[in-house]
């Protein structure tokens, strides 16, 4: 019995419930963040919350099981930052700012999206990922986990040492199953000198160019002249989609052919739609993509 249903009781003391009233004025409550958002706090229930980022983070018209384990890793990714104070706030818990917390989204703002119908059915769908998994959490080794994710991967997903310097057990490369696109894009000798000028490196003009890839087939070193990146470094100096790139020079121009999108880490958002759409439940998609990892209810 919550502090709450213990002070209805004693206000309620000279007259006793029966149990089916008593249970109904002490409905469980629902455990709440302080969220910080343009600069106002103000206190939302977790599922509320998990719904918000779902929305932001996941295409609507994914499949249910896909949503769902979205919702499930957002809901872990809260409850690790909050049990180890990742990412601390002043008078908050989380904040909508996708840079230093997860991305969320306001009914509004989805509808400055998507239009009001169509942000609806975005509504509605996150809702009910999150409260169809209402309370349930990744765990490893009795903790919530780093539940990190991306969009998308080709072939294999990402090793979380090979980014983030930190070996996780359950953040490990797998392979995935997912149809991705080539992202083409190129520079100009010029190009090349301002952003590795602007990134601190001085390159000597060389048109000679060279990847090297690791085991998931992400860019391991990039070699360009005299100077040498590796594929995070490369990614960041030229705006890549992923480290998962080859590279050459055509017609006087570097070429980059990128796969995927995003870190690699963890759970890809479109693998999950992919096994979702060939019959993956939610716990499916989120053990494979977390290994030995289990849900629990907290």
């Amino acid at each position: 019995m919550n502090l709450t249903c213990i002070s209805l009781a004693i206000l309620l003391s000279v007259s006793p419930l029966p149990k089916s009233a008593a249970s109904d004025i002490c409905e469980p409550i629902e455990p709440t963040v302080m969220l910080l958002s343009d600069e106002t706090v103000a206190p939302i229930t977790v599922e509320e919350y998990v719904a918000g980022v779902v929305a932001h983070e996941m295409p609507y018209t994914f499949s249910e099981e896909a949503l769902k384990a979205q919702a499930v890793a957002a809901r872990t990714y809260l409850y690790y930052c909050l049990s180890n104070d990742s990412h601390p706030h002043e008078n908050a818990d989380v904040c909508t700012d996708v840079t230093h917390c997860c991305g969320f989204i306001t009914k509004s703002q989805l509808a400055d999206r998507y239009g009001e119908t169509h942000a609806k059915q975005a509504t509605d769908a996150a809702r009910d990922a999150a409260y169809s998994t209402a309370g349930e959490v990744l765990m490893y080794d009795n903790a919530p986990i780093l539940a990190l994710w991306h969009s998308s991967s080709h072939e294999r997903t990402e090793d979380c040492s090979a980014v983030f310097g930190q070996s996780l057990p359950y953040l490990v490369s797998v392979v995935t199953e997912e149809i991705t696109d080539t992202h083409i894009v190129s520079f100009s000798i010029g190009d090349i000198k301002k952003r590795l000028k602007a990134a601190g490196y001085k390159c000597d003009g060389t048109a000679n160019v060279s990847v090297t890839h690791n085991f998931s087939g992400r860019c391991a070193t990039f070699k360009l002249g005299n100077i040498t990146l590796d594929g995070r470094a490369a990614r960041t100096v030229f705006g890549l989609r992923s480290t998962d790139f080859t590279a050459q020079f055509m017609g006087g121009r570097l070429y980059f052919f990128v796969s995927g999108y995003g870190h690699g880490v963890g759970m890809s958002q479109y693998g999950a739609d992919y096994m979702a759409q060939n019959g993956a439940g939610y716990e499916e998609i989120l053990t494979h993509y977390y290994s030995g990892t289990v849900i629990e209810h907290q």
